[in-house]
């Protein structure tokens, strides 16, 4: 989606095995959507879905199941498996959406070579299952971002790691492996999260 508006990619199962491969992946999009899809991935590198400078843009009712035998390195593998993204977007969400074998499976990030700001990136309802390292992470240009009813399931490392300005995180479930490394429910990281409200958790 390069540039588009009013784009919906609606149904189908996908199944990709090359890294850096996208599934979904929109510049300059406004209105767009990924709904009602099943997504299995047999590579490390690259998203399911990722909502690149984009306005109003929805990924609804998406699962995405990881190759299990992928191998796990922290040192060489950190930021792999990172399946739902946002990168210098506004109101855009992820609604309903799993993600199993991932890590840091929801992501609003800041992209590479310049910093992007996520504003009012909204996760809802969505489910992590085994995550080699978090269901959530945020990075520090984020700002607004609503985490709502949304589970991470045997979590190595830990729910969520929220970095950022003004987070609301609601009736949300983490259940976390205690022999991960550091195994927290969440982590208010770096030094780099202000304004988090955390309720019903």
């Amino acid at each position: 989606m390069l540039p588009c508006r009013d784009a919906h990619v609606i149904g189908g199962i996908w199944n990709t095995t090359q890294n850096s491969n996208q599934i979904v992946q929109s510049d300059w999009a406004v209105d767009c959507t990924f709904e009602d899809a099943v997504c299995y991935r047999g590579s490390r590198a690259g998203q399911t879905v990722r909502w690149r400078n984009s306005l109003r843009c929805k990924a609804k009712t998406v699962k995405t199941v990881n190759d299990v035998s992928l191998a796990w390195d922290y040192n060489t593998m950190h930021g792999t498996l990172n399946r739902y993204m946002t990168v210098g977007t506004q109101d855009c969400v992820f609604e309903d959406c799993e993600d199993h074998y991932g890590a840091q499976s929801f992501d609003p990030t800041y992209g590479s070579g310049a910093l992007h700001v996520n504003i009012n990136t909204v996760i809802k309802d969505c489910r992590t299952y085994n995550s080699f390292e978090q269901a959530v992470t945020t990075h520090p240009a984020t700002y607004n971002c609503w985490i709502e009813k949304t589970h991470g399931i045997n979590c190595y490392r830990a729910g969520l790691v929220l970095r950022g300005l003004k987070y609301l995180t609601s009736a949300t479930e983490d259940v976390v492996d205690d022999s991960g490394y550091r195994s927290r429910g969440i982590e208010a990281y770096e030094g780099g999260c202000r304004g988090l409200t955390v309720e019903g958790q």
